[in-house]
């Protein structure tokens, strides 16, 4: 029971630093950690937890050589709405790259763009979908980092970041057509 306790806590740390590591890292050389209410960044501004989901619909798939290089590469965008507990329902545009012989997702980009008109972008770690052929579902195998880089009305010169989670249904497998389903949690300010 002590070594299953350890090995949680041990996972726990693990995830804390990676996450901490993450922020530095996509923040850029001599970046501090960020602020956040509770406060292990001790910057001026406080962060505000956050979480929420989406729903997002296929718009197009296609190549496209300066975004995402050569094939197997190709480029997606994708159009939803959602729901957060930062600025409400918002409707969502998003865009990437996939390389389809081995599923890694990069340069992810989403803008957020809620009721008020103010909107938020999310730029997104690469990560590699898990395809499961008994439920035609693919999803990330771990959470996913995210940082919010932009913002505009209510969120102008917004930061944060977080994790999410990705599924969507492969409807060449199962001939069933159903939006892909994110949802996220993290800290913003």
């Amino acid at each position: 029971m002590e070594l299953r306790r350890s090995r949680s806590r041990l996972r726990l740390v693990l995830r804390t630093t990676l996450g901490i590591g993450c922020a530095l890292v996509l923040a850029g050389p001599g970046a501090a950690p960020p602020a956040q209410a509770g406060g292990w960044g001790g910057g001026a501004a406080a962060l505000a937890s956050y979480k929420g989901s989406e729903t997002l619909e296929l718009v197009s798939v296609g190549p496209n050589l300066a975004r995402c290089g050569a094939h197997p590469n190709v480029e997606a965008q994708f159009e939803g709405d959602g729901i957060d507990t930062s600025g409400g329902v918002f409707s969502v545009e998003s865009s990437g790259c996939q390389n389809v012989a081995t599923g890694e997702i990069f340069d992810l980009v989403a803008v957020d763009t809620y009721v008020d008109g103010s909107s938020v972008q999310i730029d997104a770690a690469s990560f590699t979908l898990v395809f499961d052929p008994a439920t035609c579902v693919s999803t990330n195998a771990l959470p996913v980092f995210y940082v919010v880089s932009n913002g505009t009305g209510q969120f102008a010169g917004a930061g944060g970041f977080g994790l999410f989670e990705f599924a969507s249904n492969d409807p060449n497998c199962n001939g069933e057509l159903a939006p892909s389903y994110v949802w996220f949690r993290g800290l913003v300010g």
